[in-house]
């Protein structure tokens, strides 16, 4: 899906303003962040190889989309998106982890759904992510997800009925052609990132309440630098 006309400019707004907000909270003058040594690994190219996880529901901060998703908008009371040119986005934050199951810092999604119907359509969508590492900095990502893998535990769910199992999935199928997301760069430690990226979740519950109950992890792969 193209971002285009009022729809796009007011959810990149959001992207923007959320990114520079907690890029902030990093950096303000007088708060010292411990700093967490990354857990990192060397792919066959060289690229450094570093994942960061968030568990549903205890690490998700807020989520919110504009009501209409199988998916709990949360903290009760929380803003719903129901203006016509952001009523398809979607908003979390979320603390994220290090491999050790560590806390290192904190992330916000954001996202723009297409129209369709994602249960009888494999749709594709765009995402943004922004994750904040203090004492690090921060990284700016961008992938495409689908719902192809995520329909078929969704049905149960809109009919009423409890989802449990066993499910692990990469969302993310581009927009790169090799079907990963990309790292548009970064601040900090990560100022003038590159590489690639995907995301994998592992879902074992997703309630008609609208909780899930899954593991997600985004894996980076940061080119060298020469």
């Amino acid at each position: 899906m193209r971002w285009g006309g009022n729809r796009g400019a007011a959810l990149l707004g959001v992207a923007v303003g959320a990114g520079l907000t907690l890029v902030g909270l990093a950096i303000l003058p007088g708060i010292e962040n411990p700093a967490v040594a990354p857990i990192t690994t060397r792919g066959e190219n060289g690229a450094l190889i570093e994942s960061f996880f968030f568990n549903g529901p205890q690490d998700v901060v807020a989520i919110t989309h504009n009501g209409k998703l199988p998916l709990a908008a949360s903290p009760p009371g929380i803003t719903l998106f129901s203006e016509p040119a952001i009523d398809k986005g979607f908003a979390l934050i979320t603390q994220i982890r290090n491999a050790a199951g560590e806390i290192v810092g904190y992330a916000a999604e954001l996202e723009v759904h297409p129209e369709g119907d994602m249960l009888t359509q494999n749709l594709k969508w765009n995402t943004d992510w922004v994750l904040v590492l203090p004492a690090r900095g921060a990284l700016f990502l961008h992938q495409q997800e689908h719902s192809g893998p995520l329909r078929e535990i969704m049905k149960p769910v809109l009919a009423g009925e409890d989802w449990r199992g066993d499910l692990r999935v990469q969302t993310t199928v581009g927009p790169r052609s090799d079907g990963r997301g990309v790292i548009l760069g970064g601040t900090g430690e990560f100022t003038g990132a590159r590489g690639a990226f995907i995301e994998i979740d592992h879902l074992t519950q997703w309630t008609t309440g609208g909780q899930i109950v899954a593991q997600f992890e985004l894996r980076l792969e940061r080119e060298a630098v020469p």
